[in-house]
């Protein structure tokens, strides 16, 4: 009989809050389980804020040296040094047309 007895007096207990403290634990048990939530929420959107910037860096780092590379490339020397391994060689008489007599041609 202990346990029918703890039970009647837990429900007595509550018949003795009312109506209105039901209501306000309630809204209180809402409240905190909507703020956990939000929590949880905001934590989630933080580290996914966190991975996008260093992936935003990791980025930036690759671009800025892919630009150094393109410069080396894209040197007086670089290129000097590509001519002479494809074997070409410079023009020395350059040719250039005019446009003189070629109305045919532009129209």
């Amino acid at each position: 009989m202990p346990i029918q007895f703890k039970i009647s007096t837990i429900l007595s207990a509550f018949r003795s809050f009312g109506l209105l403290t039901m209501g306000l634990l309630l809204a209180n048990l809402l409240l905190g389980g909507f703020y956990i939530w939000h929590v949880n929420a905001a934590q989630t959107a933080g580290y996914t804020l966190r991975e996008l910037e260093e992936q935003n860096e990791d980025s930036l780092a690759e671009l800025s040296r892919l630009n150094i590379e393109v410069a080396k490339l894209e040197s007086i020397d670089s290129v000097s040094t590509r001519i002479q391994m494809l074997g070409l060689t410079k023009v020395s008489n350059v040719v250039y047309l005019s446009s003189r007599g070629s109305e045919v041609a532009m129209k």
